[in-house]
Formats: structure tokens, C-alpha cells, sequence
């Protein structure tokens, strides 16, 4: 099973001065589509086209989505 993360800072894949970041200590797969310095509009818009891209694989089999939404307030 393949984990989908989307969001802002808190999700962004570059290292961090931690050892180990959050999704480094998951026991899954996991596909981490963070960007810091990002809003919600544009983690779902990549949420959105992963979904329609890998729409045959996803619903192959359950899928795990993780979806950083720092305020909802920036939601335009």
C-alpha cells in the first residue's frame, strides 16, 4: 500500500534539521508531493491530476491520502 502526501512546509520532502522527518518513520510506501511555501490550491490541483493519472492503479487497491491544510482560511 503506497501513502499519497500532499501539502505545504510541514509535508515538503526537502530535508529538515531533524534526523528523521515525520514520513520517514511510516512503515509504507510513500509518494510525498509536499512543497513549502505552497497553498491548499496547489496541493489539490496535484491531488486532483495524481487521482486522474493514476486512477487504474488507485483503484486497484485501497490508497492512503495524507492532506496538509495549514488554515482553511487559505482557501481562496
Amino acid at each position: 500500500m503506497t501513502i499519497h502526501i500532499f501539502g505545504d512546509s510541514y509535508a515538503d520532502p526537502m530535508p529538515h534539521e531533524q534526523e528523521n522527518a515525520w514520513y520517514d518513520m511510516l512503515d509504507e510506501e510513500v509518494l510525498n508531493y509536499g512543497k513549502r511555501a505552497s497553498g491548499p490550491a496547489y496541493s489539490l490541483s496535484l491531488l486532483t491530476t495524481s487521482l486522474h493519472l493514476n486512477s487504474r492503479e488507485l483503484n486497484s487497491d485501497v490508497k492512503k491520502v495524507v492532506f496538509f491544510l495549514s488554515s482553511k482560511y487559505r482557501i481562496p
